[in-house]
Formats: structure tokens, sequence, C-alpha cells
């Protein structure tokens, strides 16, 4: 059980550390965005139960979209307990590929032409089932 968390953390130090070597931290917060548009939760995950959590760092380009995504983390659970890594890594796919259609979608407030500093942003995306809206049984 284990093994996923490792991995999972091995992903982070990873992609981090490839985000960093792009890209320098801002010096600056966040910036807000203007637009957000939620994941799509995979059908097939939701059908099965599966509710999970990502992470993605992105670079805000001038106009203010969204450009290069990088994956940092994601966490996939079944009656709340993490899935086995063979099906962590394949319900993480999907929900890292659901996030990131919808965070490509965002929308920041455009920079100056002549501010060519890199801004990084975060995007956190949730699949959760909410069970209240189940029929009951």
């Amino acid at each position: 059980m284990k093994r996923p968390v490792v991995c999972l953390a091995a992903l982070v130090l990873t992609v981090t550390g490839l985000l960093a070597a792009e890209a320098p931290k801002p010096t600056a917060a966040e910036p807000k965005a203007l637009k957000r548009v939620d994941a799509k939760y995979p059908d097939n995950l939701k059908k099965s139960d599966i509710e999970g959590k990502t992470e993605l760092k992105a670079l805000v380009n001038p106009d203010g979209t969204v450009g290069k995504v990088l994956p940092v983390a994601c966490q996939a659970t079944k009656n709340g307990k993490l899935l086995p890594e063979a099906a962590m890594k394949d319900a993480c796919d999907q929900f890292v590929e659901a996030s990131r259609q919808a965070f490509t979608r965002w929308k920041y407030p455009a920079r100056a032409k002549a501010d060519t500093s890199p801004v990084v942003v975060t995007g956190r995306f949730k699949f959760f089932i909410d069970k209240s809206k189940l029929p009951s049984q």
C-alpha cells in the first residue's frame, strides 16, 4: 500500500524539478484566474466509485492563456482506500488528463508585452462522488 505513495512522491519531485528547470519560480503571488473550467469526471471511474484529486502546475502565457501543463500529484481511492499501484496509475492517468483539459481552458489576466517574467500557477481538481445526490436504496 505504501508503494503508490512513494511513486507519487517521486513523481512530485521529478515534475517539480522539471518545472523549476524550465522556468524560475515566480516572485509574486499567483494571479487569480479570471475564468475557471471544472474538469469532467471520467465516466468509467465515476461508475466504479473511484474518487481522486490532482494538482498541476502550468506556465501562463503573456496573453493570459494557460501554456505548458505538468502534473505534480495525483491520488485515487475507492471506499477511502488507496488503489493498488497499477489501478492507481490508470486512474491517475485519466484524472490528470481530465484535469489538464480543463486547466488549459482557464484564463488569467494578460500581462504587458514587456513583462517576460514567467508566471507559474497551480490548478487543483477534485473528483468526488456526491453521495447525497445518489438515489437511496
